[in-house]
Order: C-alpha cells, then sequence, then structure tokens
C-alpha cells in the first residue's frame, strides 16, 4: 500500500506494490494558561457570522491533471478568526507584523526569561526547516504533520480543547499564508488524505488520496498492453484505493505509471507491506514489488532500471542491474527497514544519467 507519492521533476513507470493506514497520534499534556477562553468565544463569534459560502475557485491542476488546492478561501477566512483568537497572544501568522523578540509589557509571546517570543508561523523557517525525523524531509512535511501538531498541543490554556472544525480552519488559515492555494474542497479530518497532501514546495503529489487520476496500466503476466497484446489497460483487480492509499493486490501482475515523463527529479513516496494469515516474522514475506524506471515500451515486464522494491532486498537494482555500475550499503538498509505492517519513507534521485536512492 503507497501513500504520499510526489516528484519534483521528471520515470515514465513506477511499478508500485505494498500493503493500511496506522493511526499515529502524539499528545502534550503541559499549558500555560496566559490567555483564557472567552479569548476563542469572540472567534466563535466570528465563525457563526461568517457565512458558509460555495467556492467558485479554479482549481489549480498539477501537470497530471491533480488538484493542488488543500482549502477553501472561506475556510481560511474562519480559521483566520479562531486563530488569532486561541492562538494569537502567542503566535502570529501575518508576515508583516512584529514578531520574535518582544517586552513582556507587550502581552504577546511566550515568556523566555527577562523577554517574550511572539513566533512566526509563515515562511520556509518555519514550514519547511529541518524535521530531525528519518524519512521525514522537513518540520512540516504534509498537512498531516501540521494538523497533528496544531490539535495535539494548542491553544495553551485548553490543549486539544477546541472542537475538530475548528483546528481544520485554523489549519486552512496557515496553509494560506503559506502560499498554499486554495480549491474548491475544505480541509476535512481524514488523516489519510492530508497525508498525501505535501508541504513540500518544488513537488507535485502524483496521487490525490480519491482515485487514480493521472496514472496509466498495464496489467497482465505476459502481455503487451491492448491492442498490441492482451494486457488490461485499467487498474482491474490488481490496484485499488483503500483509506487513501494506494492498495497493490499482486493479482494480476501488472505496474501503474504516471502519464507523464520524466528524467531528472526526485520522486518520494511511503509504503507498507501487510501481515499475512500465519506469517510468523519478515521471513515468511516474499512479495515482489519494485520502481520501474526509463520505461520506452510497455510490456509486462518491458526493459527498464528498477529499483528493488522486494523485501530483504530494498533500493537495490533488479532488471537493467546488469547494465549499470553501482554499489549499496547492506547495513544501512537493514538499520533504514521497518518490519511488515510499520510504514517505510522512500527517495529516488535521478539526475543526468544517475541515480541515488534512499
Amino acid at each position: 500500500m503507497y501513500r504520499l507519492i510526489t516528484v519534483s521533476m521528471l520515470v515514465l513507470a513506477i511499478a508500485i506494490g505494498g500493503y493500511t493506514q496506522t493511526k499515529r497520534l502524539a499528545t502534550n499534556s503541559s499549558s500555560s494558561p496566559s490567555y483564557g477562553k472567552a479569548q476563542a468565544e469572540r472567534g466563535k463569534t466570528v465563525y457563526s457570522s461568517t457565512k458558509r459560502v460555495v467556492s467558485n475557485a479554479t482549481e489549480q491542476l498539477n501537470s497530471l491533471g491533480i488538484s493542488q488546492a488543500y482549502y477553501t478561501e472561506s475556510q481560511a477566512e474562519r480559521g483566520k478568526a479562531y486563530f488569532y483568537a486561541a492562538c494569537g497572544v502567542c503566535h502570529t501568522a501575518d508576515p508583516k507584523s512584529q514578531n520574535g523578540t518582544m517586552d513582556t509589557a507587550t502581552g504577546l509571546g511566550w515568556h523566555r526569561g527577562p523577554v517574550n517570543s511572539y513566533g512566526l508561523f509563515v515562511g520556509d523557517a518555519w514550514l519547511a526547516s529541518a524535521s530531525g525525523v528519518p524519512g521525514r524531509p522537513q518540520r512540516w512535511d504534509t498537512v498531516a504533520d501540521l494538523y497533528n501538531k496544531v490539535r495535539t498541543t494548542q491553544p495553551a490554556y485548553d490543549v486539544a480543547g477546541l472542537s475538530t472544525q475548528e483546528y481544520l480552519d485554523i489549519v486552512a488559515y496557515l496553509l494560506k499564508q503559506n502560499g498554499l492555494p486554495s480549491g474548491k474542497e475544505e480541509l476535512k479530518n481524514d488523516l489519510n488524505q492530508m497525508r498525501n497532501m505535501t508541504l513540500d514546495k518544488g513537488f507535485e503529489r502524483l496521487f490525490n488520496g480519491k482515485d487514480l487520476t493521472g496514472w496509466g496500466f498495464v496489467v497482465g503476466p505476459n502481455c503487451k498492453p491492448a491492442p498490441e497484446g492482451c494486457g488490461g489497460t485499467t487498474p482491474g483487480t490488481t490496484f485499488k484505493i483503500k483509506d487513501g492509499t494506494v492498495l497493490n493486490t499482486g493479482s494480476p501482475h501488472g505496474y501503474m505509471y504516471p502519464q507523464k515523463k520524466f528524467w531528472n527529479f526526485t520522486l518520494r513516496l511511503q509504503y507498507r507491506f501487510e501481515p499475512y494469515e500465519g506469517m510468523e516474522s519478515d521471513d515468511d514475506l516474499f512479495t515482489n514489488t519494485g520502481y520501474l524506471l526509463f520505461i520506452t515500451k510497455h510490456d509486462v515486464w518491458p526493459r527498464t532500471l528498477e529499483v528493488q522494491g522486494k523485501n530483504d532486498f530494498e533500493m537495490s537494482l533488479a532488471m537493467g542491474g546488469n547494465e549499470s555500475t553501482y554499489t549499496f550499503d547492506d547495513a544501512a538498509r537493514i538499520r533504514a527497514r521497518k518490519p511488515a505492517g510499520q510504514w517505510n519513507s522512500v527517495e529516488i534521485v535521478s539526475k543526468d544519467g544517475q541515480l541515488w536512492t534512499t
């Protein structure tokens, strides 16, 4: 099963397989009551008086026809009211406002000894700073990362005390302030969908979390695609959408590919294998999958450079390996690999005929 499939520039075909979404929730029980619920109530008053309108926004689509928009303008406006009512004493999302070190007399920000610190939630220094977490390129890699942070640690006077809709609206406002485009659909309380919403600027997502828009298929063992051969060109029973992820059943054999050619690119994705009944350890995991690069003629299986996805052989080269010169670090692979049932992160970088995998 796959989620968060993004690319920064341009793989003709990627055969992907894997197996559902695990739920993750972090909580922070600390609080500092520097302001009160009355402020949040003022935000609710603004919220209740704001009309919910049907957006006429033009959806911003990427090169595969997949929407890059995660929220609506009206939702962001509601979120603005909530943000400044519930969070505005300690933080701002207005780059024009004063921020950083503040005199304590202002009453703004967190106490830092003799001064206060008033955080700015806008810009690369906040959004794209290093996460320090393996497999997560930046601090807020997806909308899910940001949403989970906000809903489990804020506001300080009443951690996790706002409603789900209020938290969603606040995140929508933060997305708008950080230059993410608005669209026709509001941000919804669906973590799997949020994990398909990349915040890495310069990347475009290849999977929208809902359907297989932007993808082609070749399905059927030893088959070229129809009408030349016996291969199916639809997902069939091989590829399905399940809980906001792509499920590859492996039956019958085949692959899916983005309907756009790439040469120099950085591909990022996450995958997991689901343990099957009776499986005692990963030694019993015989699934075989991979990432088929630089295909020029479709076939099952085509001439390709395959980055292996098979258990115990991840990120090595399979098909096409005999025509390549390469090295790999088996010890690093063992350290990085997570067992069946857990999500693994993959990054494949192609530049001018050379390939790096992690």
